[in-house]
């Protein structure tokens, strides 16, 4: 589901109006339209203050049980995905020292897999701020 949707979805499941989002979250009316339709990607910023509003959570990526999901990503801006992309070279770092540091073969054989697909994650971002 992309975060337009949710962002409509989540309104309309606790009934309220684009105004009333808006005053929760400290933004116009106008731009909650935009975000709900998807003619203006939203910050991560006004992502979290939206979902909040919302009591919505939404999970881009779960480290400790091995899930790593990035949907939607065409939403936030290059800044927004350049600091993201910063987080996803930490966190190949990381998972490259434990690997390093492994004794155990299916640990490192896991971690290998986390490996892949946090690089698949920073590929597939890489290649929408290069859009």
């Amino acid at each position: 589901m992309k975060l337009c949707e949710l962002i409509k979805r989540g309104r309309r499941t606790i009934d309220i109006s684009k105004t009333q989002l808006a005053e929760k979250v400290g933004c116009t009316a106008r731009a909650i339209e935009y975000w709900e339709s998807g003619e203006r990607k939203i910050s991560l910023e006004n992502a979290d203050k939206v979902f909040k509003a919302l009591d919505i959570t939404v999970c881009i990526g779960k480290r400790k049980n091995k899930v790593l999901k990035v949907r939607d990503i065409e939403m936030f801006d290059n800044k927004e995905l350049t600091r993201v992309m910063s987080m996803v070279v930490n966190e190949s770092v990381k998972i490259q020292k434990e690997i390093n540091e492994c004794d155990s073969e299916l640990e490192r054989e896991s971690l290998e897999r986390d490996l892949m697909t946090v690089n698949a994650i920073g590929s597939k971002i890489s290649k929408v701020i290069n859009k």
